[in-house]
């Protein structure tokens, strides 16, 4: 199996998950108010999050995605350090993109278009 390679989007997309797991609509109203972007096209955020639980920094429990307790750690190593929130995330991004993931596990999320729009259309989604 070939290795996972992230790409920018990728990063901001996981970056706004909360550590204690989030629906669909709580990940894409996170993502909006972290990036202040309008929502990740449909395409785009399947692609993210099919690779990142092949590489196993998602895990799906029930109806919400959480991050591994390894990965969590990963993407957020540079909270702490001094610098803003978008450092941090530009730290994750340059370790995200610069390494091949190696899959761990051979599966694909699927979710409709027509459920991720109503995911869209239900978040409170703040730009």
């Amino acid at each position: 199996m070939a290795d996972v390679k992230f790409c920018f989007k990728d990063a901001g997309i996981l970056y706004t998950i909360p550590k204690k797991g989030a629906s669909i609509s709580f990940i894409i109203s996170c993502y909006c108010s972290i990036n202040r972007a309008a929502p990740p096209h449909y395409e785009d955020f399947m692609n993210c999050i099919s690779k990142a639980i092949k590489v196993g920094c998602l895990e799906m429990k029930g109806f919400e995605l959480f991050v591994t307790e390894e990965w969590y750690e990963r993407i957020h190593a540079a909270d702490d350090a001094p610098g803003s929130e978008i450092d941090s995330m530009l730290d994750f991004t340059d370790i995200l993109l610069k390494t091949s993931w190696e899959v761990k596990y051979d599966t694909i999320y699927t979710l409709s278009e027509e459920k991720y729009d109503s995911a869209v259309r239900s978040g409170k989604l703040k730009f």
